[in-house]
Parts: structure tokens; C-alpha cells; sequence
């Protein structure tokens, strides 16, 4: 499979990998992970994964709930007695994004907190609670990074260790994934992050990324992200059942998309036959990533670029897409 030409054609900058369980179908790399020096960009490279950290949260709880510390369809107010809303909200509407609690904007200025010695409960208290509600918790979708934010304390509270290190001992030790963490603004090896418009390409601002949180704070290479989408596949972490129900369709979003547990399943039904997808991207200052698997074909698309420009990623992946879709083995 020869996917160079797409690369080239539309300025990509970063890794793209199309693979099955068992080999590697196409892997590029094009472009630098530091463009002043000169760098290039390779499938070991570290970068920010933006929200497909949250794949990683939801199997987290997950891990939590069998080990029968935590249930789905509890409420979230053991954790959050002073949250006015907790007695009506749920781990299942945190994960689905069905809570209604209202999002709060990554890049806005939260220096006020940063000082703060329980940073996710001085978020919760002074940037979330204020706002009210946006529907009654389950019966709408409204994509929320703020309900991440509550499952990573979650995973702290019941852990009784901050968010990175159970991430680290309890997903990334255990696979092996030595590209993975948390970005805490240390990693001086990470890809520099870049924003792209009208065909320029400048520094990102700077983003503490606890304000993101365990939904969006990661970093990983494309290397570890296929260890990551392997180790579902063969369900080395969760088993059959978690998997399942993680990829379950919870709320029907609209005629295509529903939201799973950390992630989303598209249905096409303009393919012939109809196909579906399991899904979620990152995106940010400095981040256009994307983790897609074709669940008729089993093949899997990775993308991940430094370079926060739509104008580049988009047409990639849509054409990777449609190779995808056609492709015959």
C-alpha cells in the first residue's frame, strides 16, 4: 500500500501507519518533529495524542470496575459530595459524554490554579461548578473534556496515586508502551507542537495539560499506539466482555455515530456494505492525531502530526479512508 504520494501532495508533517493484527500494511513518516532544527519526524517519535487520551482514561475505569472498586451506574457523589449536581450524575454518563456538564476551554487561562495542591478538585470547584447543567444527565450528547476531568480524579481518588502514575504502572509498564505518559511540560524529547493556517507554520501556544487532564494530557509515539490498538484487539489488558462494552453503542449521537466508553463507532450506511468504524481523534495546539479501526476489513489507521492545521490532516485522512475502504487483501 503506497500512501507517500498523499503525504507529499498535501504537507503532512508526522507519522501515518495502516496496519491489521498481524503486520503492517503502510508506514510513512514525512517532515520534522523540530522543523528549525531539522529534525525528523520517526514512528518512535513522542508527541501529544490530544483526546485520544481518553481511550486510555475509559480503560483505566474500566480496569477499576473489574477489580470491583468502582460500578458503571454509581453515582458520581461519593467523590464529589460538594459538586451540586453529583447525586445525578454517573461513570457511564461521564464516559459517553451524557452527563451535561458543561465543557470548559483547554486554552483558557487557569494560572490561578496552578499553584494548587489538589489541582483536579480546585478545577472542578472554581471552573466547572459554576456553570449549570446543559440537559438532565443521559438524555443528550454533548462531547465534554470536563467529565474527563471528574474520571481522572475518579481514577485518583480510588487509586490513592496521582493520575500519570496509575496510567504508567497500570496500562503503559504492563505493555510495554515506554513512549507513552503523561505530559507534565518535563519531556523536553517530545515533538515541538506547531500551528498551521494559510499555509504557515508557527509555534503553538503553551498549554499546561492538566488543564486536560486524563482527557487529553498524554503523549505517545506511533510505535505505541499500534501496541495500544493491538493489545485491544487481543484483549491482553481488558477481556472479551469489558472490551465489548466498551465498544458498545451507548447513545446514538445521530443516523452514524454513537459514543462508546472513551471512544465512538461510526455506521456508513452510503459503503456498500455498509462498514463500521471505531474511532476517536485528537486535536489542539499543536496536535491533528486520529486512531480509526475499519471493523469489516480489520485494519487500523493511525495519524499523528505536530502540526495543528486542518487543511493538511484532513484530506489525508480522507483519502486513506477511501484506499481503506477498497482496499482487498
Amino acid at each position: 500500500m503506497n500512501i507517500k504520494d498523499i503525504l507529499i501532495e498535501n504537507q503532512f508533517n508526522g507519522s501515518v501507519m495502516v496496519y491489521t493484527n498481524d503486520q503492517i500494511l503502510a508506514l510513512e513518516s514525512l517532515g520534522y518533529s523540530d522543523i528549525e532544527h531539522k529534525i525528523p519526524f520517526h514512528p518512535t517519535t513522542r508527541m501529544r495524542i490530544g483526546s485520544i487520551t481518553k481511550q486510555m482514561t475509559a480503560a483505566g475505569i474500566m480496569l477499576l470496575v473489574n477489580q470491583g472498586l468502582l460500578s458503571l451506574h454509581q453515582t458520581i457523589q461519593p467523590f464529589f459530595p460538594d459538586y451540586r449536581y453529583s447525586h445525578r450524575i454517573t461513570i457511564h454518563h461521564l464516559l459517553t459524554h451524557t452527563s451535561g456538564i458543561a465543557n470548559y476551554p483547554v486554552d483558557g487561562d487557569y494560572s490561578m490554579l496552578k499553584d494548587e495542591p489538589d489541582f483536579y478538585m480546585a478545577l472542578i470547584k472554581n471552573i466547572i461548578d459554576p456553570y449549570p447543567l446543559h440537559f438532565e444527565p443521559g438524555s443528550s450528547f454533548e462531547y465534554s473534556g470536563s467529565g474527563y476531568i471528574f474520571l481522572t480524579k475518579i481514577i485518583e481518588l480510588i487509586s490513592k496515586k496521582t493520575y500519570p502514575q496509575f496510567m504508567n504502572e497500570s496500562i503503559f509498564k504492563p505493555l510495554n508502551m515506554i513512549n507513552t505518559g503523561f505530559d507534565d511540560a518535563r519531556n523536553l524529547d517530545l515533538a515541538k507542537a506547531y500551528d498551521g493556517k494559510d499555509g504557515y507554520v508557527f509555534d503553538a501556544p503553551f498549554v499546561d495539560m492538566r488543564i486536560a487532564g486524563g482527557g487529553g494530557g498524554l503523549f505517545s509515539s506511533m510505535e505505541d499506539l499500534l501496541i495500544w490498538n493491538r493489545s485491544i484487539l487481543n484483549h491482553q489488558l481488558l477481556d472479551v466482555p469489558t472490551i465489548d462494552l466498551m465498544q458498545t453503542r451507548h447513545f446514538e449521537i445521530d443516523e452514524s455515530n454513537a459514543s462508546g466508553y472513551g471512544l465512538f463507532l461510526a455506521l456508513e450506511h452510503d459503503a456498500n456494505p455498509p462498514q463500521h468504524l471505531i474511532y476517536h481523534a485528537g486535536g489542539g495546539p499543536g496536535v491533528q492525531a486520529m486512531n480509526t479501526y475499519f471493523v469489516e476489513q480489520n485494519i487500523g489507521l493511525i495519524m499523528m502530526s505536530n502540526v495543528n492545521d486542518k487543511k493538511r490532516f484532513t484530506p489525508v485522512r480522507e483519502k486513506l479512508y477511501n484506499i481503506i475502504r477498497n482496499y482487498k487483501k
